[in-house]
């Protein structure tokens, strides 16, 4: 039986993949899409949604330009999460995908497309299948019945055997910190590619969760908080001002305050000036010392509903985070 399918949001379609969209509305208009695709790049650029987009299209009776037409039959099935033709493979109560539900996939790709001209699979992450699992699936490859695609996706595709990779047609996806991804996410966001930039810093590469700092109350957020840990570090607030000016933020602040850290951590090269006196904090202190903070601040965010004072749990994060410094520079005058 099919996954249960979601709903595709158009608004991920997504400008950084454009390109690998593009050469697949290519492929398809020439009736030559490969029999295995394997999308692949770093994480958080949300390849499993663009695979499924792929997948709509090849189901559409209606396509238009690479993408489904949202409206035929087959469509409306597929949004409604039960589409025949659309199978979705992805481990279930294991770390692996297991080589029963490939044997299963198999046995569904053999058969007769019911409503669509072909039968769709998707197949996710491909890195999760084990040795047994990727040799059921390479039978598959080897032999492929001419109605049916398969679309694997990947984080780590140099982890899938060669074998497999080459059975394959790579659909590559641009990288989180490219200039086309980067200026895509300072058009959808209406800034400057040095703030897109630092944004994709702060979310760790991934360009969704940039957008969500990028917006004015996220981003003055951080920023006011940047400022703020800056002058808490050289003293110029107390841990008591700063736990009282945040006793309300609770979660959201340990959120912005770990992925300032991060930031930091990163020693990245961020040209938005809101940031540049953070980040030059990194270099007062060593590297050991901002770990630590780092993992008390993701232990406090555990905690957050537990029962214990927020309150004071701030307070406590804010005096570490100025005796980190006020530590590093005694050491330095001496």
């Amino acid at each position: 039986m099919a996954a249960e399918t979601p709903i595709l949001d158009p608004r991920l379609l997504l400008p950084w993949h454009e390109s690998p969209r593009k050469r697949f509305a290519d492929s398809l208009a020439r009736g030559q899409v490969a029999h295995a695709l394997l999308v692949h790049g770093e994480g958080g650029l949300h390849k499993v949604h663009l695979a499924r987009q792929l997948g709509q299209a090849l189901l559409c009776q209606r396509p238009t330009s690479g993408s489904a037409c949202g409206h035929c039959h087959s469509c409306l099935l597929y949004q409604a999460g039960n589409h025949p033709d659309w199978t979705e493979i992805q481990p279930v109560e294991s770390a692996f995908i297991r080589i029963d539900q490939i044997r299963e996939l198999s046995g569904r790709l053999s058969m007769r497309p019911q409503i669509a001209q072909r039968q769709v699979a998707l197949l996710w992450p491909a890195e999760q299948m084990n040795a047994a699992s990727s040799n059921a699936l390479l039978k598959t490859l080897e032999e492929p019945a001419a109605d049916t695609h398969l679309l694997l996706v990947s984080d780590r595709a140099g982890q899938l055997s060669a074998t497999i990779r080459s059975r394959c047609q790579r659909m590559p996806i641009p990288g989180s910190k490219t200039s086309e991804t980067v200026a895509s996410v300072a058009q959808m966001a209406g800034v400057s590619t040095a703030q897109a930039q630092a944004a994709l810093e702060l979310s760790g590469g991934d360009p969704e969760l940039g957008l969500h700092w990028l917006t004015p109350e996220h981003w003055s957020a951080l920023v006011a908080l940047a400022a703020q840990l800056v002058e808490l570090a050289h003293g110029r607030v107390d841990a008591q001002t700063f736990a009282g000016s945040y006793r309300k933020e609770g979660v959201a602040l340990l959120q912005r305050w770990s992925r300032l850290i991060a930031l930091m951590l990163g020693s990245p090269q961020v040209e938005a000036g809101a940031f540049k006196p953070l980040v030059a904090l990194a270099g007062a202190v060593q590297y050991t010392t901002l770990l630590p903070l780092a993992t008390q601040l993701e232990r406090a965010r555990g905690m957050i509903g537990s029962g214990v004072r927020e309150d004071l749990m701030v307070y406590d994060l804010a005096l570490r985070w100025s005796e980190a410094f006020t530590t590093q520079g005694r050491r330095r005058e001496s």
